[in-house]
């Protein structure tokens, strides 16, 4: 009579292979390049708590487009058009023309692939994007990711609690009216230091550019349609003093 599974189990002997095994195999089972028989096997392995921690852990899954190295699940993102436009964004290599089952999406979410980007990756993208010379940025991407910014800072967005860190940082299209030459300059601002109506333009304020959708972008940012009265009378006091310098 054969030796029972229980007498093996008792024994030592395990019913999946060791993660360092696998781990040191994965170029001869060419699961580097192509992770899915690699899920399969363990979605299906009756994996150790420690197992675990090694999976999230080690760098043994491809990114698309990318033979370089191999990188931990956290470094990884599931497949979304719209997170094409972050550079900083590494999609999984995923080698299946029927996407992926919900079942290899949840495990892979649980080891700790990320589906949307950290707040601070995004505004310092921004930030830096928007730093740029008007000739040197790329328009349509900083749009598209101010697009994605704000359709996830509306009631329960994803970023909504976290934003009031960020307000500060100069990332919105603006214009403003220069006082001494009455020439109109697109900037960019924060949502702290810029207004959303137009009759702002001519005490010099710098307002949301009108070529956006303004009154989104004001809710989701928090950004005040009008300059408090406080503000609103220093400027008028500086007016008065270009004036009175021109009339002399």
């Amino acid at each position: 009579e054969g030796v029972s599974e229980e007498f093996l189990l008792a024994m030592g002997v395990r019913k999946t292979i060791s993660m360092d095994f696998l781990f040191g195999h994965l170029d001869t089972l060419k699961w580097n390049e192509n992770p899915k028989p690699l899920i399969n096997y363990l979605l299906n392995a009756d994996l150790s708590r420690q197992d675990l921690l090694k999976l999230r852990s080690t760098c043994y899954l491809p990114a698309e487009n990318d033979r370089s190295s191999l990188y931990a699940p956290s470094d990884l993102y599931l497949k979304n058009d719209e997170l094409k436009i972050f550079p900083f964004v590494k999609f999984l290599q995923w080698n299946s023309s029927e996407g992926m089952p919900s079942a290899h999406r949840e495990f892979l979410i649980k080891l700790g692939l990320r589906v949307d980007p950290p707040l601070s990756s995004i505004m310092t993208f921004m930030e830096r994007e928007s730093s740029k010379t008007a000739e040197a940025r790329d328009h349509e991407t900083h749009g598209a990711a101010l697009r994605y910014l704000t359709s996830r800072l509306g009631p329960s967005g994803l970023y909504e609690s976290d934003f009031k860190h960020y307000r500060h940082f100069k990332f919105l299209p603006c214009i403003r009216q220069d006082l001494e030459t009455g020439e109109v300059v697109n900037e960019m601002q924060s949502p702290s230091a810029c207004y959303y109506n137009p009759s702002c333009l001519v005490m010099g304020f710098s307002v949301l550019d009108p070529t956006l959708d303004q009154i989104q972008i004001a809710n989701r940012t928090k950004c005040e349609k009008d300059p408090p009265t406080q503000i609103l009378l220093k400027r008028l006091m500086q007016l008065v003093s270009i004036s009175q310098a021109k009339i002399q």
